[in-house]
């Protein structure tokens, strides 16, 4: 998180807030992966605690883990321990669920949004703006994954980085990703075709990223809340609310009936 705070620093020096931007996306999805959207939140949040506004923000997060069902504090997600600051509170998120994907991301880095895409989810910088590009998520040699079915790789990066570049839609960028073998997606990069653009790595070459720390099950909500609440979904609601809670959800899929920049609660 400091050398977060000092990207973020470098990005602000000698900047107007107006023009600077941040592209936060967490790639994965499955609750499993309830870190991958913490750190993304994490960063939305210091970002904006550091006078970048909402609409200079992309927000892209693969999965609805707020309100997930094995989340035991609904519509709320945590990366500190002790559970003191909910970082899905004052949350605007632009690309949602499979709406967070390699296309809709390197449409927004290049300016070729599709015609009719709201303003807020368009990334409207010139050869001034100073970007802080963050992603986190699995990945490997080379490659990061969206979804779990899809990669994008070093050399997308870098055409991307090349397209903006010639576009002229960015002065400087700061490109962070946070992944196994995150150095590698810097590979294809060149001071040629993508200058001005500081790239960091959570991990090297053959080198895994792991998290920082896991936090203890809050007793008042993750054990009571769950030994309460399983018994009763299991004997009394199971044959009255089964049809009603595995058929009506399916049939409303989930990133497209909310709108992209909505305020979020479960």
């Amino acid at each position: 998180m400091r050398l977060l705070l000092l990207s973020l620093s470098l990005l602000l020096h000698y900047s107007t807030a107006s023009n600077n931007f941040a592209v936060i996306v967490n790639t994965s999805r499955y609750y499993f992966n309830y870190r991958h959207a913490a750190n993304a939140l994490a960063v939305y949040h210091s970002v904006k605690a550091q006078g970048i506004p909402d609409s200079n923000i992309i927000l892209m997060l693969a999965d609805d883990m707020p309100c997930n069902a094995r989340n035991t504090i609904p519509s709320q997600m945590f990366t500190s321990s002790d559970y003191t600051q909910n970082l899905y509170k004052d949350v605007e998120v632009d690309y949602r669920g499979s709406e967070a994907n390699v296309e809709n991301f390197i449409r927004v880095l290049t300016g070729r949004t599709l015609p009719g895409t709201p303003p807020s989810q368009t990334l409207p910088t010139n050869e001034n703006s100073k970007i802080l590009l963050y992603l986190t998520g699995h990945g490997g040699d080379e490659f990061l994954k969206f979804q779990d079915s899809e990669e994008i790789a070093s050399n997308d990066f870098a055409a991307t980085f090349a397209e903006m570049y010639l576009k002229k839609r960015y002065q400087s960028m700061i490109f962070i990703v946070d992944t196994c073998q995150a150095g590698t997606l810097a590979a294809q990069m060149s001071q040629a075709a993508t200058p001005d653009i500081f790239f960091i790595g959570s991990s090297r070459k053959d080198e895994n990223s792991y998290a920082h720390h896991a936090g203890k099950p809050r007793s008042d909500t993750r054990s009571d809340t769950r030994s309460d609440t399983r018994s009763d979904t299991r004997s009394d609601t199971r044959s009255e609310t089964r049809s009603d809670t595995r058929s009506e959800p399916r049939s409303e899929p989930r990133s497209d009936t909310r709108s992209a920049r909505e305020r979020d609660h479960c």
